[in-house]
């Protein structure tokens, strides 16, 4: 019969330690590549950059020597000057879909008179289906007080 050996713990840890070492240089590498993505695509980016991490923006451009188009874009654009705050853009957002919201209530707001319809309505409707539900309970009462079956009433 075989015997199964355990393999040594070492070589387990040693095993679990490269797979994770792969996958998060894997997903360190899709940031890296996402982000200069970003760098070289967006100009917004590119100024949110410079004024937060301007060290990182230099080196981007410094790599980038070869290509002066972005720096120069950058420099005659102003670098994200046409762009809005993040919080004004929110703002304005907030403001104009309350005020849409606003009229929409206003207007599917009904009148009075319709509301004292519906609720005209609705008690007539209430107290059928009240008569309806005992005329229901009461034939199913005599139904099972009695010998003959219920059947289906012919019109």
């Amino acid at each position: 019969m075989l015997q199964k050996n355990s393999r040594p713990g070492y070589k387990r840890v040693i095993k679990n330690t490269a797979k994770f070492l792969i996958v998060a240089e894997a997903i360190a590498f899709a940031a890296t590549y996402a982000g200069w993505y970003r760098l070289n695509t967006s100009r917004e980016t590119r100024h949110y950059v410079k004024e937060n991490f301007p060290s990182i923006l230099e080196s981007y451009y410094q790599w980038r020597q070869g290509d002066p188009e972005p720096r120069r874009a950058d420099l005659e654009a102003g670098a994200g000057s046409e762009t809005m705050n993040i919080f004004v853009k929110s703002a304005i957002y907030l403001t104009g879909f309350g005020a849409l919201s606003w009229v929409l209530l206003e207007v599917t707001t009904p009148s009075k008179e319709k509301l004292e319809e519906i609720k005209r309505q609705q008690g007539v409707a209430l107290s059928e289906s009240k008569s309806q539900k005992a005329l229901f309970l009461k034939t199913l009462k005599e139904a099972s007080e009695g010998k003959d079956p219920l059947k289906k009433k012919s019109d």
